[in-house]
């Protein structure tokens, strides 16, 4: 707690002035705590206006690199045997969804340790990343079925193993990841990334430029055509909503956030008209555009939008985030402004991150709603536009060390609840690790189209 209120300290005058008293409120051992009196008393007293804030230096690049390492040695240090039911613990609403997936499964643990093995001087990780690919390409190889989804689907687990094959070498879990992502239905009831057909485009999008198969080609093409039919246009604006009848908690939901909803969805379009030259599905990503410069709330410093579509949202209904808000908004939006030119995007992408940097002691450390998507974010504008970005990606990594907690001698960051250590790629470590990996040592965007094709 100390080591996170000196770092939020500098640049947060509520923690600036009420640290001693929660560090007062929170001491170990118990009996050393703060009583009422004490806290009334330190409220009721007047602060030195120019005592200088007690700060922690910004983590180093080797305290960073240490974080990436140790959280690394912990993903292979708890994978559970081969006929393990999960191959990485996760939280309970995680451990009742797909073991294979990239959201709480295997696969987004996956794809971190992969581009890691590429990337660091780390044998250690080829066996594990063999071991993880053989075991999620063991349980796809009895379905049947696979549902279209990127995070919660068979697309992010067709992606992962594909690059999982490269580092190996294995030609024939390459063409099996390939069968896979060949079997993922293009049109479904939900558009959405998370769950949906845009997740399943992009996938196809990413092995088509990896491969060249003519087969993904008309496998985006026919992705392309059913969200355009889906769209819904009124008033100058588009929304892609989920299906009132389809048999999902989603059903009906009509959502402007990354995940679920109008960002996510365009950026699809905008991927694949952009590669293929389609301008109807550039048209509908333009449309999405000028459909969320509208929808902007600028009545603060930034950008934030609601996540639903409609109403007069509260201030408490105002997100930041890579799921919904303004990181994953201004990650569609950087990228319509590479694809179109047109200010209006970029300026709103801008104002997007500094909402984000401004929240970023009040986030979680997840990847989906939390600092490690929003320093993703960070990192592409920093890749598209320069400026001051990728110092604020850098502050995000900061905000992520002061949160680890020490287990087994190793400095892990915690999950989305601050509470446990979990492996999940968009709630727990690895997302954290995948950040804090491009942060260090580069590489593209996880699960997404490059910001300029």
């Amino acid at each position: 707690m100390s080591l996170l209120l000196s770092h939020a300290a500098p640049a947060n005058p509520v923690a600036r002035r009420l640290g001693p008293a929660i560090l007062g409120l929170t001491a170990h051992p118990p009996e050393h705590r703060w009583g009422v009196a004490r806290v009334r008393a330190f409220l009721a007293s007047t602060p030195p206006r120019s005592a200088p804030a007690e700060q922690s230096p910004p983590a180093s690049p080797p305290l960073v690199e240490r974080l990436l390492h140790d959280g690394l040695d912990h993903l292979v240090s708890t994978m559970a045997g081969d006929d393990a039911d999960r191959l990485w613990a996760s939280n309970p609403f995680g451990s009742t969804t797909d073991a294979c997936n990239v959201q709480h499964g295997a696969a987004g643990v996956l794809a971190v340790l992969s581009r890691a093995g590429e990337m660091l001087d780390r044998p250690d990780l080829r066996p594990i990343v063999e071991r993880a690919a053989r075991w999620i390409d063991k349980r796809m190889a009895t379905r049947a079925h696979h549902l279209p989804g990127l995070y919660f689907g068979g697309a992010g687990v067709a992606w992962a193993l594909s690059d999982a094959a490269d580092l190996l070498g294995n030609g024939e879990l390459r063409q099996r990841a390939l069968e896979y992502a060949l079997a993922l239905p293009m049109r479904w009831p939900n558009p959405d990334v998370c769950h949906g057909s845009a997740g399943a485009g992009m996938a196809q999008l990413h092995l088509w430029r990896k491969t060249g198969d003519p087969r993904f080609l008309a496998r985006v093409q026919t992705c392309a055509d059913g969200l355009l039919v889906a769209a819904v246009r009124t008033g100058g604006r588009i929304t892609w909503p989920i299906a009132s009848d389809f048999d999902s908690k989603l059903a009906g939901v009509v959502h402007q956030g990354f995940a679920h909803g109008l960002a996510g969805v365009a950026t699809f379009l905008l991927a694949a008209g952009v590669l293929t030259g389609r301008e109807d599905c550039i048209e509908a990503a333009t449309l999405a555009g000028d459909t969320l410069v509208a929808s902007a709330d600028r009545k603060q410093e930034g950008a934030r939008w609601q996540s639903a579509v409609g109403g007069a949202p509260t201030r408490s209904e105002l997100y930041y985030y890579w799921c919904s808000g303004s990181s994953g908004i201004g990650t569609f939006l950087i990228r319509l402004w590479a694809a179109t030119g047109r200010p209006e995007y970029r300026e709103l992408a801008e104002a997007a991150a500094v909402a984000v940097r401004r929240a970023r002691w009040l986030a979680t450390t997840a990847a989906c709603h939390g600092l490690a998507g929003n320093g993703e974010f960070l990192l592409d504008l920093a890749d598209s536009v320069g400026g001051p970005y990728r110092g604020w990606a850098e502050e995000h990594a900061d905000c992520l060390f002061a949160r680890h907690a020490v287990h087994d001698g190793r400095r892990l960051v915690p999950d989305e609840s601050g509470q446990s250590v979990v492996a999940d790629f968009n709630t727990g470590l690895a997302g954290v690790l995948g950040f804090l990996l491009r942060l260090r040592h580069g590489g593209p965007r996880w699960w997404m189209p490059p910001p300029r094709a």
